[in-house]
């Protein structure tokens, strides 16, 4: 895995759930802009777009952090550990073997 590209094949397998939610909203946002099912005073237009877009930025903000947090946990894990075990994980694996 490459250092310093974040947006690696794994990270985004992992952070995939987070996408698509992501482009729901950002269809309705182009719904909403291109279709236009409501009347057009800018008062409504506006926190119509607002009640999708805000939570589209936050997801955005929060998916960039887990994709950070992802990347860093897998370079700490290194290559010899399956994801999601720990060196205590596969320690505990060796010791029950041998009996």
């Amino acid at each position: 895995m490459s250092d310093s590209s974040l947006f690696t094949r794994e990270t985004l397998g992992d952070v995939l759930v987070n996408l698509v939610p992501l482009g729901v909203l950002a269809g309705f946002v182009a719904m909403f802009l291109l279709a236009s099912p409501y009347a057009k005073d800018p008062v409504y237009t506006t926190v119509q777009l607002s009640l999708v877009a805000i939570p589209a930025a936050i997801l955005l903000v929060l998916t960039y952090y887990a994709l950070k947090a992802v990347n860093a946990a897998e370079r700490e894990a290194g290559e010899d550990l399956h994801p999601g075990y720990s060196d205590r994980d596969a320690e505990a694996v060796r010791t029950a073997g041998d009996d």
